[in-house]
């Protein structure tokens, strides 16, 4: 599956003007786990830490640069619409080409109706910011450009953009997210 979708990325992108090709890896490379577990993914959060215990996740362990995404990762795990997701790595699993450079989501999941979510979790303090509205605008373009891709047959591609204000207020609700979130 993310074979075909990276193989529409390239063909749809908008182009930036660069000098250099960058390809791309292939989602789902093997990944080394955190020497530092936990399977407290309610308690305090600990950056660093490699989180386990998930029922839905695509990888045994996963790490996260904020108690946000903890939260976010915990709300999909528990949703009986979510069928699975998986954290994104920086620079491994899904790049979308914006003005400024490669922008790189932190979550993708698929609900139950099968559609794709590119999910971006941001403060409330840097959502407001030019590069970032910059980039959730490269992201709905991508999305709605591979949901077109007629290799993808029907398949649906969204972008969901929330702050931790809308994590916090959806009390751990994934249709309650869908609807607080940008998408």
């Amino acid at each position: 599956m993310i074979e075909l979708v990276a193989d529409e990325q390239r063909q749809h992108v908008l182009a930036p003007k660069i000098t250099q090709r960058i390809e791309p890896r292939l989602f789902g490379e093997p990944r080394s786990g955190r020497p530092e577990t936990s399977g407290d993914r309610k308690g305090k959060f600990k950056r660093g830490a490699g989180y386990i215990g998930w029922k839905k996740s695509m990888y045994e362990q996963a790490w996260f640069d904020s108690s946000t995404e903890l939260d976010t990762a915990n709300i999909l795990d528990e949703s009986d619409e979510v069928s699975f997701w998986a954290r994104l790595l920086v620079k491994r699993d899904l790049e979308i080409a914006w003005e400024g450079g490669n922008y790189y989501p932190d979550f993708l999941a698929v609900d139950s109706d099968n559609t794709h979510w590119v999910i971006e979790v941001k403060s409330d303090n840097e959502a407001g910011s030019i590069d970032v509205k910059a980039k959730r605008q490269a992201a709905l373009r991508w999305a709605n450009h591979v949901s077109a891709a007629p290799k993808i047959n029907g398949i649906k591609w969204r972008y969901l953009f929330v702050r931790e204000a809308d994590v916090a207020a959806a009390k751990g609700s994934w249709p309650a997210l869908k609807g607080l979130g940008i998408a």
